[in-house]
């Protein structure tokens, strides 16, 4: 199906939700593939009556599938219906049982199929095929003991006496079993029939309550949608890089704009630390290399509305804080520093790759202190309390397919990130040797803030959203993506399956 049809009619469906969407296409295939492997053989089912009350009685069987037809009906969602049941319909297929009195075989029975009506329901978020209705005929019914001397024999000597009451009576009893089985038969056949888990398949959103199922006005798209949020708590497909690294300059601003280290700064001036990450920092760069094919059309898709996304990255919001201490020689120094973030705002920056940007603008407080110990004393020479900004602060991630463990995910990058306007307020006057280290304190303050709140967005922005391998079960991945995103930034995926 289209890619950008689906996305339509996924935002007219889902509104604010997730929601998810598979052709129609593709559940005729998974359904046509296990038909055929369901062409098989079931044996030995006992019964759990016996004939005259003594005698054991089972039955083998064979599913013949070779005039066996499949297709949907009734899966135009009405505007006005308050329930959807899209139904499938199956024809032509025939049963072949053999019963069997005190295992030897007496009877051939022919059953043969019109219809087995099924409905795809929804329950408890797991979508289920369960029989509707079914027409049946019995087409042949063979009584082996006419064409076996030895088998009539067989049963009309000691110790079972069989006369011809006993015989019409088998009939009875065996005609009985295909009447009243055949549906129970039809039953389990439509039951065995699966589909995959959709809800489980997008491990990357909670589905929560009011799921629904519907369908697109073509009949081609099967949709689903619940109260949905993104699921932070996966783990991690990619772990962040390593410790972001970042360059710092400590400086105080003056009229003639001089800069200096803050041992060397002017009395009363405004002390300054400037911080910037390293280009050559794997985190500003996404982790997988290559570009994804895209394609136009899909079998599964998943929408995902701006506004779920930007409601769900709050959980960046809560406060990082960040504290060390060291020393040099006998001069010992620490700090302690707090990160909140003040805003937070989420465009969708490429519709291909489909990539979005999460501003993070983020404020900085904290304290500082050195000193000298002597002994097991330590003399707390200055105390310094300060407060920063760190903006720009753009996180990019982007949709990939990781072809390897058969994921969409979520990746992520910084894009860009600056701390700046560190205002320290030193008491008393700095002066030697505590001057001399104050570059390194205030330095690794602004550092530490920015590499503990990035390493901590890049890992919750680093999701598996869906695990396609569940669905590879049934078919095989195409290695592509497809995309489609509108004017406000909401965003459908899809990917294709061909059949096994």
């Amino acid at each position: 199906m289209n890619v950008q049809d689906a996305h339509l009619s996924l935002l007219d469906f889902s509104g604010q939700n997730a929601g998810i969407g598979i052709s129609i296409e593709l559940i005729k295939r998974l359904i046509n593939d296990q038909l055929q492997r369901l062409s098989g053989h079931f044996s030995h089912l006992e019964s759990n009556q016996r004939f005259k009350n003594t005698l054991k009685v089972s039955f083998t069987g064979d599913f013949d599938t070779a005039g066996l037809a499949f297709r949907f009906v009734n899966v135009f969602n009405p505007a006005d219906a308050n329930e959807f049941f899209p139904q499938v319909q199956l024809s032509g297929l025939k049963l072949k049982i053999k019963g069997f009195l005190e295992e030897k075989q007496v009877v051939e029975i022919e059953v043969e199929y019109a219809e087995i009506n099924g409905i795809i329901q929804l329950l408890d978020k797991h979508i289920k095929i369960s029989l509707f209705n079914e027409v049946h005929n019995e087409i042949n019914f063979v009584k082996n003991w006419e064409n076996e001397d030895q088998l009539k024999q067989f049963f009309e000597n000691e110790p079972y006496n069989f006369v011809a009451d006993d015989w019409n009576q088998l009939v009875v009893y065996f005609k009985a079993t295909s009447l009243f089985s055949a549906r129970d038969i039809a039953e389990a056949f439509i039951d065995s029939l699966r589909l995959p888990d959709i809800f489980k398949t997008f491990i990357g959103i909670k589905f929560g309550e009011n799921a629904k199922l519907g369908a697109d006005q073509s009949g081609n798209l099967l949709m689903f949608t619940a109260d949905s949020s993104i699921n932070f708590n996966n783990c991690p497909t990619f772990n962040a890089t390593g410790r972001t690294q970042v360059n710092s300059v400590s400086k105080v601003k003056n009229g003639d704009n001089t800069s200096y280290t803050i041992g060397n700064a002017p009395e009363h001036s405004n002390l300054i630390v400037e911080t910037t990450i390293d280009q050559n920092s794997q985190t500003l760069h996404y982790p997988v290399d290559g570009n994804i094919e895209k394609i136009s059309t899909g079998d599964i898709f998943l929408f995902t509305p701006i506004n779920l996304l930007r409601v769900n990255f709050d959980v960046v919001k809560p406060s990082v804080t960040a504290s060390d201490n060291g020393s040099f020689g006998p001069v010992y120094w620490h700090y302690s520093v707090t990160a909140a973030v003040k805003s937070i705002n989420l465009d969708l920056t490429s519709s291909w790759p489909i990539e979005f940007k999460l501003s993070l603008p983020t404020e900085v407080t904290g304290q500082a202190g050195a000193g000298i110990k002597i002994g097991c004393i330590r003399y707390e020479a200055l105390g310094a309390m300060f407060d920063g900004q760190v903006d720009p602060f753009d996180i990019s991630f982007k949709i990939y397919l990781d072809w390897g463990s058969k994921q969409i995910v979520f990746i992520s990058k910084i894009e860009n990130i600056k701390g700046h306007d560190f205002h320290f307020r030193t008491f008393p006057d700095l002066s030697f040797p505590i001057s001399d280290i104050v570059d390194s304190i205030l330095a690794k303050a602004s550092e530490n803030v920015i590499t503990e709140q990035a390493g901590k967005i890049l890992n919750v922005t680093r999701i598996p959203i869906a695990n396609l391998d569940l669905v590879n079960r049934f078919a095989t991945l195409v290695n592509a993506l497809a995309g489609e995103s509108d004017g406000l930034g909401n965003v459908t995926m899809g990917v294709k399956f061909q059949s096994n």
